[in-house]
């Protein structure tokens, strides 16, 4: 489910990547989110941070990199974050969580994901 919390003409869409279009610099601990487990499953997210300095999204297709920043992933255009994790399976070194990814434009919209995913080593 999405939320939309104000009108705006660019919208914020995220579009889905993989694994391979992440920067193998990037590897390590991490958490990746999806739309839905089904997409999880399918090894397409929308969101991944390396639990540390680096952030990145997809929009229209094309990367976008996004650095930490007040507990927040930012860059230029947007902000993204998870709140309201709820952690529904648990392995040797990671979770699984139902949450909720936001994503702030710089005009200041918002839009709010509910999303399925993973953190851990």
């Amino acid at each position: 489910m999405v939320f939309s919390c104000s009108n705006h003409k660019e919208g914020i869409d995220l579009s889905t990547f993989t694994l391979s279009e992440i920067p193998d610099s990037l590897s390590g601990c991490s958490c990746l989110f999806s739309n839905s487990k089904k997409e999880f499953d399918a090894n397409t997210y929308i969101y991944f941070d390396d639990v540390g300095d680096n952030g990145l999204i997809s929009m229209k297709g094309k990367i976008l990199f996004l650095n930490m920043e007040n507990e927040t992933y930012r860059n230029d255009h947007y902000t993204a974050y998870i709140q309201n994790k709820i952690q529904i399976d648990e392995g040797d070194e990671s979770a699984i969580y139902n949450a909720e990814l936001v994503i702030v434009d710089k005009q200041g919209n918002k839009r709010i994901y509910s999303v399925y995913g993973l953190c851990g080593c």
